[in-house]
């Protein structure tokens, strides 16, 4: 198993970017989820999911994700996602995630698709 790190960094007024590295299961989720709800409890209606250094994401972690979705929503913001890895990106489309939110190949494609 890959080392699991997460990240929170504000990339704009309201937007956070939390950058997972490793592995996002089951045993992992649960932070990112946390991550996510600190985001948006602090003040941040959009999220930026930074999987560039993400190695593996199941089912626990395209749940965390989703939930993220729909408070972000509930917030008055959006989440994006930025995916470089084509194991993870094929996961996205196969669950027709890609259709529920942005996933953009780089931090900057994300940031914009969150203002649109």
């Amino acid at each position: 198993m890959d080392q699991f790190e997460i990240s929170r960094d504000e990339a704009a007024p309201g937007v956070a970017v939390i950058a997972v590295t490793g592995e996002v299961d089951m045993a992992t989720a649960p932070q990112f989820t946390s991550a996510a709800h600190a985001a948006l409890a602090e003040g941040s209606t959009s999220i930026v999911v930074d999987l560039r250094a993400t190695t593996f994401l199941d089912s626990s972690g395209l749940g965390a994700i989703l939930a993220a979705v729909d408070r972000a929503r509930l917030a008055g913001g959006n989440l994006a996602v930025v995916n470089v890895d084509a194991t993870i990106q094929r996961t996205l489309e196969i669950t027709g995630m890609n259709d529920i939110f942005p996933v953009r190949d780089s931090l900057e494609a994300a940031l914009e698709a969150i203002r649109a």
